[in-house]
């Protein structure tokens, strides 16, 4: 008489498996989705990360066009300036012309204009302000305004996203992309704000002008 083969029994722990039952086909699917997951994760493309002084953990200081500075000179008040950041980076002050002020932070300006001042004055002091700054960011990807974002004060990632109305529903908010310019090359910075989210501890990400923020969408929505 032939005899059907047994399925050899597998035990995991307490549980007895039979290796010959098929899969459930809702559990082949998660098991699927599962693997593509790992896959889409772990194959990435290596991103040209920032530097640490590209990746800003600290508020930006450097002038920018655009800024409003106010020129104090102790000794001449009359020489008292106000100037936004023309375009080129340049301002105009009487006496020394021209002068590059994007680029440098306050402090650098005034050494320099203490400089260019020193065969003019009596007592070349100078006092440099920032009356005001405006940048702009693009915020694009799962995010529920997408756009520009325009700010006078240090603003951080996750400020902007809140500003573009926070993250969409499909959003990987664990896959969020800085993009930012540097030595004519952009550089991504992908960061993690889960743990933000989740009242846990994690560095600070401010903005530069024109930084990039692009949200990244979940691999499966289900």
């Amino acid at each position: 008489m032939k005899t059907e083969p047994k399925s050899s029994p597998i035990y995991r722990g307490m549980h007895r498996i039979d290796a010959n039952r098929k899969l459930p086909l809702h559990g082949l699917c998660m098991l699927l989705a599962a693997l593509c997951v790992m896959l889409s994760t772990g194959c990435q493309t290596p991103y040209k990360g920032m530097g640490a002084a590209e990746s800003s953990t600290e508020p930006a200081t450097s002038l920018q066009a655009g800024d409003v500075i106010k020129i104090r000179f102790p000794s001449s008040p009359e020489l008292d300036e106000v100037q936004k950041i023309r375009a080129d980076g340049k301002i105009n002050l009487p006496m020394v012309g021209e002068v590059d002020a994007a680029g440098r932070t306050p402090g650098d300006l005034q050494s320099e204009l203490e400089r260019r001042y020193k065969s003019n004055l009596t007592n070349d002091q100078v006092v440099v302000t920032l009356e005001s700054s405006e940048m702009s960011v693009y915020v694009t990807g799962a995010v529920n305004k997408p756009g520009t974002i325009v700010f006078d004060r240090p603003m951080t990632v996750l400020e902007a996203v809140m500003q573009s109305g926070g993250f969409a529903y499909v959003a990987n908010i664990g896959g969020v992309h800085l993009i930012r310019e540097a030595n004519g090359e952009h550089r991504t910075q992908l960061l993690d704000l889960r743990p933000a989210l989740s009242g846990k501890p994690m560095k600070v990400f401010y903005l530069k002008a024109g930084d990039i923020i692009y949200v990244q969408e979940k691999a499966f929505n289900f």
